[in-house]
């Protein structure tokens, strides 16, 4: 049973505080906000950046609301991950989970963006403002692989090779103290 809420809390959690991850990095890299993605990440994201922008002011073109928010939800999804398990609360232990738990989602967000991405590039031909706005989230991790790694006879294999690597990352990562 604590094993299956430990699950249930921290996919949830997971995907919540993606959506404020992903507000980041669009915002980081300057992405579209026309798309249906960008729109949906805004609306979900909006009922607490909205007021915390009231309070902190963005610097320097880093979105300081949005960074604090995604930061806190973490720790709070930690917390309570640590409550449900059986592991006791240290303070190393739960500054280490928080950093490993966004790390690892910011992976896998350039992970699975980086999947659709290329699906989208094999199954739409010309246009599509979905592929538009994913371009634009993975061709920073993609521009470096293309220079090592350039397009072959009209192929490009740079996305697999950031696919290996980011999920080779993953598998590096230690696991967090409450998983069993």
């Amino acid at each position: 049973m604590q094993n299956a809420l430990i699950f249930i809390v921290d996919n949830l959690s997971d995907v919540y505080v993606a959506m404020f991850l992903v507000r980041f990095i669009l915002q980081w890299v300057r992405g579209s906000y026309q798309t249906v993605l960008s729109q949906f990440v805004m609306k979900v994201t909006a009922p607490l950046v909205v007021p915390a922008r009231r309070v902190l002011p963005s610097v320097r073109g880093v979105d300081v609301p949005t960074l604090v928010l995604l930061v806190a939800l973490e720790c709070i999804a930690t917390l309570l991950l640590y409550s449900i398990g059986p592991y006791p609360l240290r303070l190393d232990l739960f500054v280490g989970s928080v950093i490993l738990r966004l790390l690892s989602l910011t992976i896998w967000i350039y992970w699975g963006a980086l999947l659709i991405y290329v699906i989208l590039g094999w199954v739409v031909q010309g246009y599509h403002p979905m592929a538009d706005a994913l371009g634009t989230l993975v061709n920073p991790l993609l521009r470096p692989a293309r220079k090592i790694i350039p397009p072959v006879a009209g192929l490009d294999f740079s996305p697999m090779i950031v696919m290996i690597l980011l999920y080779a990352a993953i598998l590096a990562l230690p696991r967090w103290p409450f998983v069993p």
